[in-house]
């Protein structure tokens, strides 16, 4: 059993960041992004937040019915400033198609591609993606339990850094998480790496606790 205790990062956590609010049930998947997945990943996100946020009505009207969520985006959105590579984030689009999303819950278990197609229309210089309809009950299900983490900060961090603060911020009430060390490999899709349990920490467990640590301090 690893247990992780994180009180100072969320104590330097600064309120002026942009929240978004994700339902456990995501945060606990079994999926591990790239850099530029989870760009796309936390945009689509904040989308959502965006919408709900601002009481769009036809987007609630819609969105526990087996309706696919579609979002459109410049490219210039998911860059840093000073960025022009933009072909990393059509690949990002082309990898997300093809990677399982695993979720589980006490109804159903479900392994669905995060979005069903991504492409960029080049006379209006946008490009646009589709979300599942499997997950958008889970996208949205805030009432029933939810994340808080800060998106500047999880664009700062390396792959599995980002993943362990999410799951961090799902417990940043009792600032403990508690959870079997294969258990954890299966959540970072890492089920096939790192087999001895010292490699696994050295590697993935303590190197994110230098980065976090050195990040919020």
């Amino acid at each position: 059993m690893i247990v992780l205790s994180y009180c100072l990062i969320f104590a330097f956590m600064e309120e002026s960041k942009t929240a978004l609010y994700q339902p456990n049930v995501i945060t606990q998947a079994r999926y591990l992004f790239s850099e530029y997945e989870m760009r796309i990943f936390l945009y689509v996100v904040k989308s959502i937040q965006d919408k709900l946020n601002k009481n769009d009505i036809e987007f609630n009207r819609t969105i526990f019915g087996e309706v696919d969520y579609k979002l459109r985006f410049r490219l210039a959105d998911l860059m840093h400033e000073g960025e022009k590579n933009h072909e990393r984030i059509k690949k990002a689009l082309v990898e997300l198609r093809s990677k399982s999303f695993e979720v589980e819950d006490q109804k159903q278990w479900f392994n669905v591609g995060f979005i069903n197609y991504g492409r960029y229309l080049k006379q209006e210089k946008i490009a646009e993606l589709q979300v599942s309809f499997l997950l958008m009950p889970y996208m949205l299900s805030l009432a029933k339990g939810f994340t808080t983490y800060q998106l500047e900060t999880i664009l700062l961090l390396n792959t599995y850094s980002q993943r362990l603060y999410m799951l961090f911020s799902q417990f940043r009430d009792t600032s403990i998480y508690r959870v079997k060390a294969s258990e954890l490999r299966n959540k970072l899709g890492l089920d096939d790496r790192y087999d001895s349990y010292s490699d696994f920490k050295k590697r993935v467990i303590t190197a994110s606790e230098k980065e976090l640590k050195k990040l919020f301090n």
